[in-house]
């Protein structure tokens, strides 16, 4: 699978399947309130189809925005964003005293 960024927040499952070249379907991603997250996934029959369907479509243009193109993560593999440097700890939000 493709993992897709920058999508319009008005492409829908059906313009991200048809945009991609061998793909069996696709899946822009939701908000609660059923607007685009703007970003979805892609599926392909083989690891090749969907190899190709990256290079050919890495900042192409889908609803007049240039997307981004990776290949997906599955998932709990750490991929996606999660856990780096997330809005935990840090430990640099003042409170270090002295410097008057």
């Amino acid at each position: 699978s493709l993992f897709v960024r920058s999508l319009s927040f008005e492409t829908t499952d059906e313009d991200l399947t048809s945009a991609f070249k061998g793909a069996t379907s696709a899946k822009v991603l939701l908000r609660d309130d059923g607007k685009s997250k703007g970003f979805g996934f892609v599926d392909f029959a083989s690891p090749e189809d969907c190899a190709a369907a990256k290079n050919a479509m890495q900042g192409a243009l889908i609803d007049g925005r240039e997307i981004a193109v990776e290949f997906a993560q599955p998932k709990g593999s750490g991929g996606g964003g999660r856990g780096r440097g997330g809005g935990r700890g840090g430990g640099f939000r003042g409170g270090r005293g002295g410097g008057d």
